[in-house]
């Protein structure tokens, strides 16, 4: 573990530990439950070493994992398997990041989801109006976004006769603003923003 980039408050007296990131919040540990330490306490502090993606200033999704997803499993995780591995930004970080781990409370966005705008009304009058299924993931492919199931499904099953269909376009059309959207608010991971912190 480097360090935790994000923050947390202490009353007196209490304790922190993994669970809830890495555990379910509403159980105790085992140790905690038998009355003494987890294995990791019960060491003494070590020294941080060179890790092998080379970096100290921080684990990064982006340049450590994604890269070797792409090298090894996206040939066969890619948007048409059921485990997608791919590398594309989503609207909140991206694909491989959310096809392996599934949030707890899916219903609450966060506050630096990057969605294109109107996306989902449109998406429900196009399903409503032709009566097919335009499948919605939690998270939404935005670097090919017609790779995205809500477009890729009914054009495979016919229910588009192709990619000039008027409502396949007005779909495509949400995503025109998200590029430069996230030129201007990218998420924290994206090689942009590691390259910025190393000029600084």
């Amino acid at each position: 573990m480097q360090r935790m980039r994000t923050f947390t408050h202490f009353m007196p007296g209490e304790r922190q530990s993994c669970i809830g990131c890495h555990a379910d919040r509403n159980y105790e540990s085992p140790a905690g439950l038998q009355g003494g330490r987890s294995i990791a306490a019960a060491r003494p502090a070590q020294d941080l070493s060179e890790p092998e993606w080379g970096r100290r200033d921080g684990f990064s999704f982006a340049q450590v994992v994604q890269p070797v997803l792409d090298k090894r499993c996206v040939r066969c995780h890619d948007e048409k398997s059921k485990l997608d591995l791919s590398g594309d930004r989503s609207d909140y970080f991206n694909v491989a990041f959310y096809g392996t781990s599934q949030s707890r409370q899916p219903e609450l966005r966060g506050c630096r989801q990057i969605l294109p705008q109107g996306l989902d009304e449109v998406l429900r009058e196009v399903a409503a109006r032709r009566k097919i299924d335009l499948p919605r993931t939690f998270s939404v492919r935005l670097d090919h976004p017609a790779k995205n199931p809500f477009l890729a499904v009914p054009l495979a099953k016919g229910e588009f006769a192709s990619t000039a269909d008027p409502d396949y376009q007005r779909i495509l059309a949400c995503f025109a603003g998200v590029r430069e959207a996230l030129a201007q608010r990218n998420h924290v991971d994206y090689r942009t923003v590691i390259q910025a912190c190393d000029n600084q």
